[in-house]
C-alpha cells in the first residue's frame, strides 16, 4: 500500500468574519493560530480514497464536491471516494453553507486553491507504508442537552449519554515511523476564549501536538457525533443541582487539545491498534429527511422575532426567506453521506449536518460486529437527530431555521437513517462481490 499526507495553510490574508463566534458581523481583529487543509491519501493498486479535512466551522457541499471532481479528473480517484469534512471550530472564517452572507468570496476562491493544493503535495509524495486503527472510551466531554423542568436546554448534563469513543488512525512507513494520525472525537469546539480572534480552537492544538511529537507527520482532526456534546471543562455546576456552560481560556482550549493527543499517544501505545489490509471501495447515498414545512406567514412571524437579533443565523434567514425566498424552500433535506471499505472489517461512515450521538448509535447497529468510525460534519445541513430527540424537543430538533431549512425533522427519521445505511452497505457488499 501507499500514502500521501499534505497540509496547507488556509488563513487568510485579509481580514474577514468569523463563523460562529458570538460576534460575527464584524471582522476578526487578531489571529491566535493558523488554520489549514489537511489531506490523507490511501492507495491499493489502482484503488485510493482520501479524507481531507478543514479547519473551518464547515461548509455547503460545494467545495465537497470541487475538491472530488479535481480528484477525479487529475487523479482518477472516484468522487465517492472523496470525503471532506470539517474541525467544526466556531472562530475559524466564516465560509458557505452557514450564516448567509457572510462569507467572502476571495476566501472561498482561496479554499478551493489550497484544497487541490493540498491533494497534489499528497498525491506527489506518495510512500510504501501501513496503517493501523483502534478506538477506547474517554471521559472529556458532557452531553448539552439537559431536562430542566420538562424542558430539554442546551446545558451540561454529565449524566445523560453521549459519544465518548475516540478513535484514532495512524499511518506508518517501511521503517514503522508515525507519518500521519487521524484522530476521530466528538466534541463542539466552543471554549469561545475571544470572540474576535480567529483561531483553530482544540482541533487546531491536537494536531500541533501530535505533528510535534512524531517528527514528519501530518495530522487530522474528524468530528464524529458532536452535535449534542460539549467540552467537559467548561461545565460548571450550580447550587441547585444543575449546570451551566461558561467561556473557557486560551489555557484551558490547549490543555484539552493536549490532553486528547497524549489520550490518542496512549491508544496508539497501548498494542491494541489493528493493522489493516486493504480492500479501499467506497459508496455515496443520500437519504431523504422529511420536514414540517412552515408557511410563509410562519416566516413573516419569525422575521418579527428575529429582526433585532443582530449576531445570529436565524434573522437573515428569516428575512431572506420571507422576503422572496419561500419558494425555494423544500420539504425534504436530503442527507449526504458516505461508506469507505477500508477492508473486509473496517469501515468509515461519514454523513453531512451535524450527527448527535443517538444517530450514530443507528448507523452502528447497521455495520453489526465490524469496527466503524463515524465521521460527521462533512456539510452544513441542520442537526441531524432522532425519534427519541424529536419527542424530547429542545435545541437540536428545533433549530431549522438556523440552517434556513422549511421546518423541523418529522417523526420517522430513525428509519430512514437506517435504511439508508443499510441498502448502501448492500450496495457496497454486494459491488466488491463482482469485482
Amino acid at each position: 500500500m501507499r500514502f500521501g499526507t499534505a497540509k496547507v495553510i488556509t488563513t487568510p490574508p485579509f481580514k474577514m468574519k468569523l463563523s460562529c463566534s458570538g460576534k460575527m458581523d464584524v471582522d476578526y481583529e487578531d489571529i491566535y493560530d493558523d488554520v489549514y487543509a489537511r489531506c490523507l491519501v490511501f492507495e491499493n493498486s489502482d484503488r485510493r480514497f482520501v479524507l481531507m479535512s478543514f479547519d473551518l466551522l464547515f461548509h455547503d457541499r460545494s467545495l465537497n464536491n470541487t475538491i472530488a471532481e479535481y480528484a477525479n479528473e487529475k487523479y482518477g480517484i472516484a468522487k465517492e471516494a472523496v470525503c471532506v469534512c470539517y474541525t467544526h471550530a466556531h472562530t475559524t472564517p466564516a465560509s458557505k453553507g452557514y450564516h448567509p452572507l457572510h462569507h467572502d468570496d476571495r476566501y472561498e476562491e482561496l479554499l478551493i486553491e489550497r484544497g487541490k493544493e493540498c491533494l497534489d503535495h499528497a498525491m506527489e509524495a506518495l510512500f510504501e507504508g501501513y496503517y493501523e486503527y483502534g478506538s477506547m472510551e474517554i471521559e472529556m466531554n458532557d452531553s448539552r442537552r439537559a431536562c430542566i423542568d420538562g424542558h430539554y436546554q442546551n446545558r451540561p448534563d454529565p449524566n445523560k449519554p453521549h459519544d465518548k469513543e475516540l478513535f484514532v488512525i495512524t499511518v506508518r512507513d517501511t521503517n514503522d515511523k508515525i507519518r500521519s494520525v487521524l484522530v476521530n472525537y466528538a466534541c463542539h469546539p466552543v471554549f469561545y476564549p475571544a470572540p474576535l480572534t480567529l483561531c483553530g480552537e482544540f482541533p487546531a492544538r491536537l494536531c500541533r501536538e501530535l505533528d510535534a511529537k512524531y517528527e514528519g507527520c501530518v495530522s487530522l482532526f474528524a468530528q464524529s457525533a458532536g452535535g449534542d456534546v460539549r467540552p467537559r471543562p467548561v461545565a460548571v455546576p450550580l447550587e441547585d443541582g444543575t449546570w451551566k456552560w461558561r467561556a473557557g481560556t486560551f489555557e484551558e482550549m490547549e490543555k484539552f487539545g493536549t490532553d486528547l493527543a497524549l489520550l490518542a499517544q496512549a491508544l496508539i501505545n497501548s498494542g491494541n491498534m489493528k493493522r489493516g489490509a486493504a480492500i479501499f471501495s467506497a459508496v455515496q447515498f443520500e437519504i431523504p429527511l422529511e420536514m414540517h414545512g412552515r408557511s410563509l406567514a410562519d416566516f413573516e412571524k419569525l422575521w418579527e422575532r428575529w429582526k433585532d437579533d443582530r449576531y445570529g443565523p436565524n434573522r437573515t434567514n428569516a428575512y431572506l426567506i420571507s422576503h422572496g425566498g419561500y419558494e425555494k424552500l423544500s420539504d425534504v433535506l436530503m442527507l449526504s453521506c458516505q461508506i469507505f471499505c477500508v477492508n473486509k472489517q473496517f469501515y468509515i461512515a461519514t454523513m453531512g449536518g451535524e450527527p448527535c450521538y443517538n444517530v450514530k448509535q443507528i448507523v452502528r447497529e447497521v455495520f453489526g460486529d465490524r469496527t466503524l468510525c463515524f465521521v460527521g460534519y462533512t456539510d452544513a445541513c441542520a442537526y441531524i437527530v432522532d425519534d427519541v430527540m424529536i419527542d424530547e424537543g429542545g435545541y437540536e430538533p428545533t433549530s431549522s431555521l438556523e440552517y434556513g431549512l422549511k421546518g423541523n425533522f418529522k417523526r420517522g427519521i430513525s428509519q430512514s437513517i437506517r435504511q439508508g445505511f443499510t441498502d448502501a452497505l448492500a450496495t457496497l457488499l454486494n459491488k466488491q462481490k463482482g469485482e
